[in-house]
């Protein structure tokens, strides 16, 4: 496998769902509706990088950052790879990693969209939610 065949087809699948919980995030500070907050908790729960788990992709990653490595490729390849390694190696492979990960996500999923729904109120409105 090739960097093409692995970092680039990543790249294609992943790009969409990363566009989707952006936009998202700018509708709910632009908006203030709770609906977009709900939505960004949702996709949140539900967007999950499944690639960054994959042992069969974590495998191919190492061999092609060797090859890009022993070959002197270019440092911006490498550094893409390695990025990617570091991803798959901090969601991990192991259980209680990527429940503690799971874990953490969810309650920065619920401090995103609390933050992103405070941050849009006006004045006023935010002056309600802290007084009550």
């Amino acid at each position: 496998m090739t960097y093409e065949d692995v970092v680039v087809e990543l790249h294609r699948i992943a790009s969409p769902l990363l566009y989707l919980k952006n936009v998202i995030i700018l509708l709910s500070m632009v908006k203030d509706d709770d609906s977009f907050s709900e939505a960004l908790s949702a996709a949140n729960e539900k967007i999950e990088m499944m690639h960054e788990r994959s042992p069969i992709i974590f495998n191919a990653l190492t061999r092609i950052e060797q090859d890009l490595v022993s070959s002197t490729s270019s440092t911006e390849r490498v550094r893409v790879v390695q990025s990617l390694l570091l991803k798959s190696k901090l969601n991990g492979t192991d259980l209680d990693v990527q429940k503690e990960v799971a874990q953490l996500s969810s309650s920065i999923a619920q401090l995103e969209s609390k933050f992103h729904t405070l941050s849009s109120f006006t004045k006023e409105q935010h002056g309600k939610v802290t007084s009550a």
